[in-house]
């Protein structure tokens, strides 16, 4: 049986994508602070790092589905498409005690779902996140499919999405415990008046206990209503 590619190894950017990285680190480098930096990755032509990231869907099509839309804010959504580690894509880091991987053997739609494997030790963030635009006083519908194996812990991993700048969270999910087939989780939640990008993470509690066991995601939507 192939071993699924670690999370690692699905980089490979082309040509086009370098360049149009660095004309969206350059759109970034030329704010002066964190916050100003991300005001201007929210979406729109007029937002050097959106506009930047929307010219690669121009140059190569294929690039499409790292591209938000009404139908859907979260890019990838079911990991078929090479991570790319930055911008609006999912990002990851590697945590030792919880691996990340392409599944190309247990997927709920498509080709692979990502999963994380627990060995055992207290591990709070599994590492991968992504940053989503939105609006401010706006409500929006989150759902993920995810399935279990043995998960065993006091507190087990759940979605968390949260203001990118203050932290504030805006809404946590059911915890993921135990041993299930593939099920949707979901939950709905509203931005303040000075909201203009959230993240999401997923994460257990603070000071968690050791956890094993294995965690797969598939399908994940954002929905402003």
């Amino acid at each position: 049986m192939a071993r699924p590619p670690a999370v690692a190894s699905a980089l490979a950017p082309t040509a086009d994508f370098e360049n149009v990285r660095r004309s969206m680190m350059r759109a970034l480098s030329q704010s002066k602070s964190r916050q100003f930096q991300w005001k201007y990755a929210r979406s729109g032509e007029d937002d050097p790092a959106r506009a930047a990231w929307n010219d690669l869907g121009r140059i190569d099509p294929g690039f499409q589905p790292y591209l938000s839309s009404a139908g859907n804010l979260v890019a990838n959504r079911g990991f078929e498409e090479k991570i790319l580690n930055m911008g609006f894509d999912w990002r990851y880091v590697v945590e030792p005690h919880a691996a990340l991987v392409l599944d190309t053997e247990q997927f709920h739609t498509g080709r692979r779902s990502i999963s994380v494997t627990f060995d055992g030790q207290a591990v709070v963030d599994i590492g991968l996140s992504q940053f989503i635009a939105v609006d401010a006083n706006t409500r929006y519908n989150f759902s993920a499919y995810v399935k279990t194996d043995d998960i065993f812990a006091a507190h087990g991993p759940q979605f968390v999405i949260s203001d990118a700048y203050t932290n504030t969270p805006f809404l946590l999910t059911e915890e993921l415990l135990g041993t299930t087939t593939w099920r949707q989780v979901s939950g709905s939640f509203e931005t303040d008046s000075c909201t203009e990008l959230v993240s999401l993470k997923i994460l257990r509690a603070l000071g968690a206990e050791p956890i094993t066991g294995r965690l797969w995601i598939d399908d994940v939507v954002m929905v402003g209503q």
